[in-house]
C-alpha cells in the first residue's frame, strides 16, 4: 500500500546549529599523550588554525596537522589513539562528518573515558552534516540527505532533528516502516527537551497519520492519545483520534470524542465537521451527525455534499420518529428535509435524487398533492 502522509515539517531547512556547549574536558578520564614528536607539531598547527581569522592561513595551519598525524600513524601509531583524537580533532575542524566519526569510533574503543571528551567535536560536526541533508532535501537529492542525516545520527544522537528528516524523507518515498522507525526515533529522543518540543510535536503528529493511513487503527489511536497529550486543543487530533477509536471498533470512545469537537463547532474547519457528520451518520449517530452538518453549513453555506447529507439525516431522524409514533417530531424533521433538499437544488438542480428525497418528505407531511408533483418532476429527469 502506497502511503500518503501530509507530513508537517517543523522549521525551514536551513541553518540547523549545534546544541553542544563547550564541555570541559575532564582530564582524570581522558588521559591524552602527546609524547610522539609528530603529535606534538600537529597539535600546535591544530591550535594556530583555531585562532587563526584568515582562511587561507587557517586551511595551510590544518594541511600541517594532517602532514604531521599522518606521519605519526605511518611510523608506527596506527593503533594508538592519542593520534587518532587528534585526528578527529582535524576532521572536525575540517568538517568531515565520516572521518571525525570514524577517527573517533577508534578512540572511544580505545578510551572510553574520553567519550564526553569527544562529544563537543562530535556535536560540532554534527551540526555541519545535518544542514548538508538539509541542502539535499531542499535540492530534491533525497539519497544525499539520507546519507547525511544517517552520519548525523552516528556523530550525535542526542538530537532528533536528523532521525525526523529522515523520517520526513521515507514518508515521501511511501517507506512506511522507515518513517516509521525515524518518526519514533525523533520522538524518543525529545521527550521532554523544551528546545525541540515542535519536532516532538509532529514525530508523534506524524506516525499517527501513518498509522492511520495504513488502517491499523489500533496503532494509531495510541500515538493519537499520545499527540493529544502534547497538543490537547487541537481538533485535527480530536478527530484522528476519534476516527481511529471508531474503526478500531469503540464506538463508544470515538462518539464521546466527537461530543467534545461538537462542543467547538463555531472555531472548526467546515470540511472537518463534514467528516464529523459522515462518521456518525455512518454509526448510526444520526442526531449528532445533522448537528455537525449544520455546523459546516453555517460557515460553507453552499457545500453541496454538506447539503445533501444534511437532508439525509433529517430523512432518517424524521423516520426514526415515525417508528416511534412521534407525530409532531417527524412533521418537524420532514420539513427540515424539504427545507434541506430545496437549498442542495439551488446548487444541483438537476439530482433527481434530491428530487425524490424531497418527494418523501412532503409524503411524511402526508400531502399527497405535492409528493405527486416532486415524484413526477424527478421522473421526467
Amino acid at each position: 500500500m502506497r502511503t500518503r502522509v501530509i507530513l508537517v515539517v517543523v522549521g525551514t531547512l536551513l541553518g540547523v546549529t549545534s546544541t553542544a556547549a563547550r564541555a570541559q574536558a575532564d582530564s582524570a578520564q581522558c588521559d591524552i599523550k602527546t609524547s610522539h614528536f609528530a603529535v606534538t607539531r600537529a597539535v600546535l598547527y591544530i591550535q594556530n588554525a583555531s585562532n587563526e581569522p584568515d582562511s587561507v592561513k587557517r586551511q595551510l595551519a590544518l594541511d600541517g596537522a594532517h602532514r604531521s598525524l599522518v606521519e605519526a600513524i605511518q611510523t608506527g601509531g596506527e593503533v594508538d589513539p592519542n593520534m587518532w583524537y587528534f585526528l578527529g580533532i582535524y576532521y572536525a575542524m575540517k568538517g568531515d562528518g565520516f572521518g571525525t566519526d570514524s577517527a573517533f569510533d577508534k578512540v572511544e574503543r580505545a578510551l572510553p573515558g574520553c567519550k564526553n571528551d569527544i562529544s563537543q567535536y562530535r556535536q560540532n560536526v554534527w551540526a555541519q552534516v545535518v544542514n548538508r541533508g538539509i541542502e539535499g532535501l531542499r535540492e530534491g537529492d533525497n539519497e544525499k540527505a539520507k546519507v547525511h542525516f544517517r552520519l548525523g545520527n552516528e556523530l550525535h544522537m542526542g538530537d532528533p532533528t536528523a532521525s525526523f528528516y529522515l523520517g520526513t524523507v521515507f514518508a515521501t518515498e511511501d517507506n512506511a516502516d522507515s518513517a516509521l522507525y525515524y518518526y519514533k526515533q525523533a520522538a524518543r529522543i525529545s521527550t521532554g527537551d523544551t528546545l525541540n518540543a515542535e519536532i516532538h510535536e509532529k514525530s508523534v503528529q506524524n506516525v499517527a497519520r501513518i498509522y492511520q493511513v495504513l488502517e491499523q487503527h489500533d496503532s494509531a489511536a495510541v500515538w493519537y492519545r499520545e499527540y493529544r497529550k502534547v497538543r490537547p486543543d487541537d481538533p485535527e487530533g480530536l478527530t484522528g483520534h476519534a476516527s481511529s477509536l471508531l474503526a478500531a471498533g469503540d464506538t463508544a470512545a470515538a462518539v464521546a470524542l466527537y461530543d467534545s469537537l461538537l462542543a467547538q463547532a463555531d472555531a472548526m474547519d467546515p470540511l472537518e465537521l463534514f467528516r464529523i457528520g459522515v462518521a456518525l451518520f455512518r454509526t448510526n449517530h444520526t442526531d449528532k451527525a445533522a448537528l455537525a452538518f449544520e455546523g459546516g453549513l453555517k460557515r460553507n453555506p453552499y457545500y453541496r455534499n454538506g447539503l445533501f447529507n444534511l437532508t439525509n439525516a433529517y430523512f432518517q431522524l424524521a423516520q426514526t420518529a415515525q417508528e416511534r409514533n412521534q407525530a409532531a417530531t417527524v412533521r418537524e424533521y420532514a420539513r427540515k428535509m424539504i427545507d434541506a433538499g430545496k437549498r442542495v437544488l439551488g446548487v444541483d438542480p438537476r439530482s433527481a435524487q434530491v428530487i425524490r428525497l424531497g418527494a418523501a418528505g412532503y409524503q411524511l407531511l402526508a400531502r399527497d398533492d405535492s409528493t405527486d408533483i416532486w415524484l413526477k418532476r424527478a421522473n421526467e429527469l
